[in-house]
């Protein structure tokens, strides 16, 4: 590597550790314990929450609010199978000066791999980034890692993924009933108010678990359209 990293994080026994980069692809990444949360400061605008993921069940941390829609599209990538906030804390020196990177989301792709995602903080220069992102980049490799880039949609697509979210607990809306009459009720596209009575199901009990499916991406919308009881609906291939 060009520079010298260093990894620090705490373990689940709360012992903070700090490794070079290179050792770090022996460490499982879900055994690294998620940072604590910063204390919001009153001169700052970013506003820490967290993400109730249905993914994993857990709450994942979000240095900002500008970060929750990047775990919800962590949230709803099917290849995405554990992802976490904040818990690495990668250091070096440039000309002499101690630099730092915190990556907000570290995840697991379901092949196995395991992918880092980072977004320039506010007030960080772009060549500042350049440099910090390069790094990074460099610093995956040598840990075995990938660097991610989720892709965040905009305009009625967002709005309409955050009003899908809120369907996404499978424990509280997933219905195997509703699953197998809605998919084979929609081999062809049609409206989810046709197909739920195409189904011989009850409108008012069905679609929450219908909104449910689309969030599962069982059933296929078109996420440029508005979502609701209305929408055009079709079933996703079954996988093998």
């Amino acid at each position: 590597m060009a520079l010298p990293v260093t990894v620090g994080f705490r373990d689940l026994d709360e012992v903070e550790q700090h490794l070079p980069v290179e050792q770090m692809r022996e460490v499982p990444l879900e055994e690294v314990k998620a940072r604590a949360l910063p204390e919001r400061h009153p001169r700052r605008r970013a506003i820490p929450t967290r993400w109730a993921a249905a993914t994993t069940g857990e709450l994942v941390e979000c240095v900002s609010l500008g970060r929750l829609d990047v775990a919800l599209v962590l949230d709803f990538d099917p290849h995405v199978v554990w992802f976490t906030g904040s818990a690495l804390e990668l250091t070096w020196r440039q000309s002499g000066r101690r630099r730092v990177l915190v990556p907000d989301f570290l995840a697991r792709a379901d092949g196995g791999e395991y992918l880092v995602v980072a977004l320039p903080p506010a007030g960080c220069s772009a060549a500042l980034w350049e440099h910090k992102h390069a790094v990074l980049e460099e610093a995956a490799a040598a840990a075995g890692w990938r660097v991610h880039s989720p892709t965040v949609p905009t305009g009625l697509a967002l709005l309409n993924l955050r009003w899908i979210a809120r369907w996404r607990k499978p424990r509280w809306f997933y219905d195997p009933a509703v699953d197998a009459a809605l998919r084979a009720a929609c081999r062809r596209p049609r409206p989810l108010r046709e197909a739920i009575l195409a189904g011989g199901l009850l409108d008012t009990l069905a679609l929450q678990p219908a909104y449910h499916l689309v969030w599962r991406q069982r059933l296929l919308i078109d996420w440029s359209v508005q979502v609701g009881p209305d929408m055009t609906v079709t079933a996703a291939p079954e996988q093998p």
